[in-house]
């Protein structure tokens, strides 16, 4: 997943602002099209997304920032479900850390890593995104719905 070199330098300021000391900062997703930097002591209200980033090599085109960006196919098919709802900020791990192969984007993840309980922690909620409906999923289901109504406490 990626954008071009230009794109990546206006998607990721640095998260190094004397703020940061005292909190811990994120970058959130807004209404499926902006990245921006926050500090998470304020009290951002903001949803996390849980989900498989699924074949990497397979994506499709979304645009962050006015920037073309490479996301895989089942974060696009997550992004397009959640956007049907309502406008949303997200934390999308793929969009939100600094993917690039530099050292200082590696130092980030790594952090950005670290405050994964936190981040997660911080969410108004999480949504567990499993993917696109097939016959499999259908059954489980079904499975699931007949367990429930023959169950009796």
């Amino acid at each position: 997943m990626a954008a071009s070199a230009p794109a990546i330098a206006s998607l990721y300021q640095p998260l190094n602002s004397p703020a940061y000391a005292v909190a811990w900062g994120v970058r959130l997703f807004h209404d499926f099209l902006h990245l921006c930097t926050y500090v998470i002591k304020r009290n951002h209200y903001y949803e996390a997304l849980s989900y498989a980033w699924g074949n990497a090599s397979v994506t499709e085109t979304i645009l962050v920032n006015g920037n073309e960006w490479q996301a895989t196919r089942n974060l696009v098919a997550a992004l397009r479900q959640l956007r049907s709802q309502e406008p949303r900020t997200l934390w999308v791990d793929a969009i939100c850390i600094n993917q690039a192969n530099k050292p200082a984007a590696r130092e980030e993840r790594a952090l950005q890593l670290r405050w994964m309980n936190q981040i997660f922690s911080a969410a108004t909620s999480v949504i567990a995104w499993v993917g696109t409906e097939d016959a499999s999923s259908n059954r489980v289901f079904d499975l699931m719905r007949n367990e429930a109504e023959s169950f009796t406490p």
